[in-house]
């Protein structure tokens, strides 16, 4: 019986099929390194954004409460950042806030002590004075009562940081009244504080080359018992921008306090 092979060869059949595999091969390989690629970035743009969330927790918890991590994305990730976020932006403001309480209170209790271990009227002043500078870090500041000169103008009582020159020349008789004088007496609302950029005492003061020249503005508290003013605390400085809402509300704080000793020595 004669046999008849019709088609490919086995050889070339062979070399078909080792070609057809290669060429599957090859395309599974690629697929799969297609896979990976994609999967290693679809990783990536999914977990970044939980790792920065991570790393900015680790921040947190060691005390780095303006730590912001940015929204990449409009979904529950992004939601969650958002409110993280929301959260340390509050933490570090009541943050600021306790520091500011426990600051002004350290303060006041400062003055206290200092103000009941004193002996006289002028012993207060002095140390309260000097309390009040050191806690809004000021360098120099006095205080005025009104009517304690013998012409019953307003005078220098107490002083911190200023040279012999500038309290002998402002303590003598017969100097026009101030803008201390005008917040006690002319003031419409003399129970805030006022901060003074053209001060006569400091503008005689840099005219006479005095120390004090520097000194370019005061914060004016008045001092107040039983809602009655009793005088103004001075604070200086050589640069408004010293006296923020924060130290103001500070010397308000301790004007008060030194108001009441006034009034109880008096």
């Amino acid at each position: 019986v004669g046999i008849v092979r019709l088609g490919l060869s086995h050889a070339r059949l062979e070399a078909a099929v080792a070609a057809a595999t290669r060429e599957l091969a090859i395309i599974t390989v690629i697929a799969l390194l297609a896979g990976a690629v994609i999967t290693l970035l679809l990783t990536r743009v999914f977990t970044a954004p939980i790792l920065t969330l991570v790393d900015a927790t680790r921040s947190v918890s060691q005390g780095d409460l303006a730590v912001q991590v940015p929204v990449q994305m409009e979904d529950e990730i992004g939601e969650l950042t958002a409110a993280f976020n929301a959260m340390t932006a509050k933490l570090d403001r009541f943050r600021d806030e306790l520091l500011q309480q426990n600051r002004v209170l350290s303060t006041l209790n400062a003055v206290a002590a200092a103000i009941s271990g004193s002996r006289s009227l002028e012993e207060v002043l002095e140390t309260a004075l000097g309390a009040a500078c050191q806690a809004l870090q000021v360098p120099a500041g006095w205080i005025l009562l009104d009517g304690r000169s013998i012409q019953g103008q307003t005078a220098l009582v107490a002083s911190w940081g200023l040279s012999d020159t500038f309290t002998t020349t402002e303590c003598l008789p017969g100097l026009p009244d101030c803008h201390c004088y005008q917040v006690l007496h002319q003031h419409t609302d003399w129970r805030q504080p006022v901060l003074h950029l053209d001060c006569p005492r400091l503008q005689r003061a840099k005219q006479q080359g005095q120390a004090e020249a520097a000194l370019v503005c005061h914060l004016s508290v008045p001092l107040l018992a039983q809602d009655r003013p009793l005088g103004v605390l001075n604070l200086a400085a050589a640069d408004p921008a010293v006296f923020q809402a924060q130290e103001i509300e500070m010397a308000g704080a301790i004007a008060r306090q030194v108001g009441v000793a006034v009034d109880a020595e008096q």
